[in-house]
């Protein structure tokens, strides 16, 4: 599989992603081809009540995942629409995604586009910045980091190595596991 970025005018990624496939099934009918707007699943207040919304995590951008090399169509997918800017160059002019940013776009089609919210097993009233936790649940289970804050008992920030890289990631308290030293879940004491 090849793995593409196309951006665009934020807010029109839905109408050319549709656009982008009807290109592709025109220009090479047998291709196979996926797009993905990534976003992820969070619980907002709204209303004095909590509800599930998707949030963009890339506005403005489509991951594209095609059996067939696109570069060789840039100038129709680019002329496509009047919101649409084309896929995006590497640093060395190819169009095709390497290495940490085809790993992304292979975890963000692994998750069909939707980063879900995750859910937990922990009383996190003893949490502390600090602490060495792993996920329990959702698409980052068994990743493992360090809190480095906590918001108010709902949310933690958390860093935490992902595609090479350490990053700070800010995840529902609910989804975290203090872990010990050694990398083992700590026991509660009966």
């Amino acid at each position: 599989m090849y793995y593409y970025v196309m951006a665009c005018e934020t807010g029109r990624e839905e109408r050319n992603a549709k656009l982008l496939r009807r290109t592709v099934s025109r220009l090479r009918p047998s291709c196979m081809l996926e797009t993905y707007i990534p976003a992820r699943e969070s619980k907002e207040l709204c209303a004095k009540t909590w509800t599930l919304v998707n949030r963009p995590i890339l506005p403005g951008y489509v991951i594209i995942s095609s059996s067939e090399m696109l570069w060789e169509i840039q100038k129709e997918i680019f002329l496509m629409s009047e919101t649409c800017y084309g896929l995006l160059r590497n640093v060395d002019r190819t169009f095709e995604l390497k290495g940490s940013d085809r790993q992304f776009a292979i975890w963000i089609e692994d998750n069909k586009g939707l980063i879900k919210a995750s859910q937990v097993i922990l009383d996190y009233r003893g949490l502390t910045p600090d602490d060495r936790i792993t996920v329990v649940s959702g698409p980052m289970r068994e990743m493992r980091g360090r809190i480095v804050s906590i918001y108010k008992g709902t949310r933690v920030t958390v860093e935490m190595e992902f595609l090479g890289e350490m990053r700070r990631v800010t995840l529902p308290i609910e989804v975290v596991k203090k872990i010990d030293a050694k990398g083992e879940e700590e026991k509660k004491d009966s």
